[in-house]
């Protein structure tokens, strides 16, 4: 059998498994999806291609701690071509890693139709040196000359001991690499480093039109080991860049601190910051909607053991956390509310969640096989109005949302067949141009 053939089974047969969610008897709707597609991958991150469709960031198994390809599907779903990160070059410029020691986290692609892909890479046999790579793909689908920037020696890989709200769903270490274009010419980066006694940010911009050849740094310092770097955006019309880090000492109790900085100038220059004074705030996704940037995660409630999504809409750094905010969700009564992303639609905000069983226990996603996934747009007073179950009862996660041609693209994981220990990808179409539809 296929994989499209294995594929196109496993999507129909979720159908029924959703209608079957209901008391018998009990006369129910359709779910409102106008497309349902998984693929045979495990996909830890999504973006949208310039130039049409959808990349992904993919692993092989779940429990890797590590990625292993691009995949590219095209907007009706059908899988495109495949970059596997085992056929790029090991030699990069006059060293050569070992194929265990690179970690490629993150990826952009331009309007060209060239495609970055950073990482970093470790060099155990030399004091644990740990450098930036950056790897091109060109147009023509050919590798370009990687280029590397040493960080730190010392490095260790900061990984997760514990199954909490700090653990990276995806099971990948503290230590990452994300990067977005901020024009056709320059390659914007932020590189995570960590020692046993320190850890810290540095920025790079890369000249990628004269070869990485040029570039700007700057460096911000983490307060601990385990501060993590969550997001990282771009205005892609002004080119002022956010990122978004960890405050705060106690485990479980850090807050978000979230900088700002300019780079058209040719250097790496601070323009101010702010706290997201919401404790243990978990982002999940930061975007910018053409209006301003839209931090997007989610945080325990005051006094309680649930979780409520938050956001924070600002135009820039120093008013993130102004705005910041827990949302309620009137409908699900005690049961925990996750969110992993949103997207704007006719100016309105609106919010893919996914409400789990009132036993569930962090990390949710893990084992969970039974949340409902729903859509929300965000109302007045700090609420989440008129949700519309999209799928109930299959523990989807939902890592992208994607306005194509007037209606709804959502991408994401879940756990087929009900089996909580293996993870594949969806693709589903809203069927619908507004909630009401």
């Amino acid at each position: 059998m296929t994989r499209t053939a294995k594929n196109s089974m496993l999507a129909l047969a979720m159908i029924p498994m959703v209608l079957s969610c209901h008391k018998t008897g009990e006369v129910v709707e359709p779910p409102p999806i106008n497309d349902l597609r998984t693929y045979d991958r495990v996909a830890v991150a999504v973006k949208e291609d310039p130039l049409g469709g959808f990349i992904l960031l993919c692993k092989n198994t779940p429990i890797d701690g590590r990625t292993s390809e691009l995949q590219v599907i095209h907007a009706d779903g059908t899988e495109g071509d495949r970059i596997g990160f085992d056929a790029l070059p090991l030699r990069v410029e006059d060293v050569v890693f070992d194929a265990d020691e690179l970690l490629y986290t993150d990826f952009a692609k331009g309007t060209d139709g060239s495609i970055f892909i950073v990482g970093t890479a470790r060099q155990p046999e030399l004091q644990d040196r740990l450098h930036l790579v950056v790897q091109r793909i060109g147009a023509d689908g050919v590798a370009g000359i990687p280029f590397r920037r040493f960080l730190v020696q010392g490095a260790v890989v900061g990984a997760f001991d514990d199954a909490d709200l700090q653990q990276d769903l995806d099971g990948l270490p503290r230590q990452r690499a994300l990067c977005e274009l901020r024009d056709a010419g320059h390659l914007l980066v932020a590189v995570r480093w960590e020692t046993l006694a320190a850890a810290g940010i540095r920025l790079y911009e890369f000249n990628v039109s004269e070869s990485g050849g040029a570039t700007s740094v700057m460096d911000i310092p983490l307060g601990g080991p385990t501060h993590r770097l969550h997001q990282f955006g771009v205005d892609p019309s002004t080119g002022h860049v956010v990122v978004v880090v960890d405050v705060g000492n106690s485990p479980g109790q850090h807050q978000l601190h979230v900088s700002g900085y300019s780079t058209t100038s040719g250097q790496w220059i601070a323009e101010g910051s702010s706290v997201i004074a919401i404790t243990g705030a978990e982002p999940q996704q930061l975007v910018h909607d053409g209006q301003g940037f839209v931090l997007t995660g989610y945080a325990p409630e005051d006094g309680n053991d649930g979780v409520k999504p938050f956001y924070s809409r600002f135009p820039n750094a120093a008013q993130a956390g102004i705005g910041a905010s827990r949302l309620e969700l009137v409908t699900s009564a005690e049961r925990p509310v996750t969110t992993y992303c949103s997207a704007s639609r006719g100016g309105v905000l609106e919010f893919l969640l996914h409400v789990h069983e009132s036993s569930a226990l962090p990390p949710y996603f893990a084992g969970d096989i039974s949340s409902d996934l729903l859509l929300a747009d965000l109302g007045g007073a700090q609420t989440l109005q008129e949700p519309r179950i999209i799928i109930p009862g299959q523990g989807l996660r939902a890592i992208g949302m994607f306005n194509v041609d007037g209606t709804r693209v959502v991408i994401g994981t879940l756990h087929p067949y009900l089996n909580g220990s293996y993870v594949h990808t969806f693709y589903l179409v809203v069927n619908g141009s507004s909630l009401n539809e």
